[in-house]
């Protein structure tokens, strides 16, 4: 079992993130914390140690000396209270399913308890009902000021992402099913499930533009549209600048090899069989950005390189 298992099965439970707290989440030796939103209480600590990969669990005092006497790779926690919390080497002597109930049991310590008033069960957290609850996951903490719009807003984000993690998104948070259930409904594992939910959150969060979408739909459509309107007038004024330019070769003798590319859009070009600045002039922009894993970065980079030699690429964004 591998840490992003780990990770990917503790956010199956509710109201779960993880949080890095000693380090960033790309560094292998950082602490991985899982929490509960509502308290931040932790209840998994994932790091490595000596090469081996560790998870710390909370338990009942009675439970964690039952669990050391039986498995040799469950110790006292390190770094932590050894009364109520264990550490458990991944890969040792546990079985998979116990170290998961082990993951449950931790979990089920640390979560708030409901209220009861006269036998009714109050838990009131706005952040966790639709959409407050997607805004949350997005924005990585409780947002306030949610648009009137925001279902206009969301569901204009929510059409950028593949239909299946759209589905997924909108069964989690709007319908409120568990990941097990949604798992059900696909025939597919439960972390596959939780995986393809937080990459979709992940791809909304890490956009540029989709978060401003869910806080100003209407703003930021009207800005890109002012973006369009601007390069369309940098676009013509290049073009008209390229009429008064001496042509110096032909550009079916342009090889991109001529056009001193970054190694990645020269790579993407080539790849696609993109040989010349002609085959690049027979382009649309939209359908340009399209070259496999060229990237919006790149796609700026070969327009400005072939407005250098006027060639100005039709409909496309910029």
């Amino acid at each position: 079992m591998t840490r992003d298992d780990l990770i990917d099965y503790c956010l199956t439970f509710p109201s779960v993130y993880e949080d890095y707290p000693f380090g960033v989440a790309v560094d292998n030796g950082a602490w991985t914390v899982m929490r509960h939103l509502a308290n931040k209480k932790s209840f998994a600590l994932i790091y490595e140690r000596s090469g081996s990969l560790c998870v710390n669990l909370k338990c009942e005092p009675f439970q964690a000396d039952f669990f050391r006497q039986v498995y040799k790779d469950v110790t006292p926690a390190f770094h932590m209270n050894k009364e109520h919390w264990n550490t458990i080497t991944i890969g040792g002597d546990v079985p998979d399913q116990e170290l998961l109930e082990m993951i449950q049991r931790s979990y089920d310590l640390i979560k708030p308890k409901l209220r009861t008033v006269k036998s009714v069960v109050v838990e009131v957290d706005k952040d966790t009902l639709w959409p407050n609850n997607l805004y949350r996951d997005v924005f990585g903490e409780p947002y306030e000021n949610i648009p009137e719009n925001a279902e206009a807003a969301i569901e204009f984000v929510l059409n950028m992402l593949k239909p299946r993690e759209k589905a997924i998104v909108l069964a989690r948070l709007r319908d409120y099913k568990t990941f097990t259930a949604i798992a059900k409904e696909y025939n597919r594992s439960c972390s596959l499930i939780a995986h393809n939910y937080h990459r979709a959150i992940r791809r909304i969060r890490r956009h540029p533009l989709r978060p401003k979408y869910l806080i100003d739909l209407d703003g930021q459509l009207k800005r890109d549209l002012a973006a369009e309107e601007d390069a369309k007038e940098l676009r013509r004024q290049a073009m008209e600048k390229s009429k008064t330019q001496v042509v110096k070769a032909a550009w079916e003798e342009i090889t991109i090899d001529d056009l001193d590319l970054s190694v990645r859009a020269y790579n993407c070009l080539s790849r696609v069989g993109i040989r010349t600045l002609a085959d690049i002039s027979m382009l649309t922009s939209n359908e340009l950005i399209g070259v496999r894993n060229l990237g919006r970065k790149c796609y700026l980079e070969v327009l400005d390189v072939c407005e250098k030699y006027g060639v100005i690429l039709d409909e496309g964004i910029r």
